[in-house]
């Protein structure tokens, strides 16, 4: 028997971006669908058009993969709550890293599946909260509460570092601690880190592999070196991992530098920006002050 054909046929479609609101966002829409009199389906796996027949359902769904919809069909995406964080500081720094790498990936891929401007992001929920209810493909919604973030300074750093996905600026600020590190630094703090240039060429410092969305994207990194380390050739990478903007560049004076570079991401990626030692080196320290990132 040929295989039912599953594309194409949804004309009304909810995806809940953050994860960690979309209970509440979904028992909210589900209310409101019942207030108005409309069938709304939650999706937890792909479905074949038998199983529900009704075209003109709302169907709402955490993956964007669940959905099947038709070229011009109505898409929401709820990003409410993504810049929202709590407990990041009671799990490991790795497991910390990695949670807010995959938070970034949903929330572009959830943009990349909108392909309009109905994004309902914490801003446009907090003025609903506080004023008008949204309406949602004909559903009158006022927003849920959200569940509280943390004040621990891992969650905060988490919130800085996402907002070029949440703020109208779309600009972050990436901290030291976001990076991957070759060795153990000398030093480590929210604000500087101490690497010993010593040994073999290799990359110092790499990271935070982020997601970016399609587009152009800028860095401004900066960074202090000492007498010994500013003889050496440094390469500085930035962009998507596979095709990033190189610089090969020395400081030739100690002193406090700034490194600016562009590049182009033409499909959705993590974003990678690499300080490496090109030669080999017996000493010199260079200190990593963190990075901005913004859209061109």
């Amino acid at each position: 028997m040929p295989e039912e054909d599953t594309a194409g046929w949804m004309r009304r479609c909810i995806l809940i971006g953050a994860a960690r609101q979309s209970d509440r966002w979904i028992s909210t829409l589900q209310a409101a669908a019942l207030k108005s009199g409309q069938d709304v389906v939650l999706l937890d796996d792909i479905p074949t058009r038998s199983d529900f027949g009704d075209d003109s359902r709302i169907y709402l769904s955490r993956e964007h993969r669940h959905f099947a919809p038709t070229e011009n069909a109505d898409r929401v995406v709820v990003l409410d709550g993504i810049d929202r964080f709590s407990g990041m500081g009671d799990i490991p720094e790795d497991h910390a890293r990695i949670h807010l790498i995959e938070v970034s990936r949903q929330a572009v891929e959830a943009l990349l599946w909108a392909k309009t401007d109905a994004i309902i992001t914490t801003a446009t929920a907090d003025a609903a909260r506080n004023g008008e209810p949204l309406v949602l493909l004909g559903l009158s919604v006022v927003p849920p509460r959200l569940e509280e973030f943390g004040d621990d300074p891992r969650d905060r750093r988490a919130i800085a570092a996402i907002a070029y996905l949440t703020g109208e600026a779309r600009e972050a600020y990436w901290c030291p601690v976001h990076f991957i590190y070759y060795r153990q630094p000398l030093k480590a703090s929210e604000v500087a880190v101490t690497l010993d240039m010593t040994g073999p060429p290799r990359a110092l410092l790499r990271g935070p592999y982020l997601w970016a969305p399609i587009g152009r994207w800028k860095i401004v990194a900066r960074f202090s070196i000492d007498v010994d380390g500013a003889r050496q050739e440094l390469q500085f990478r930035w962009g998507p991992p596979l095709k990033p903007t190189t610089l090969k560049t020395s400081a030739e004076k100690p002193g406090i530098y700034e490194v600016e570079l562009e590049a182009e991401w033409d499909e959705i990626d993590g974003m990678e920006f690499t300080i490496a030692l090109v030669h080999g080196c017996v000493s010199g320290e260079l200190v990593f002050l963190g990075a901005t990132v913004s859209s061109v």
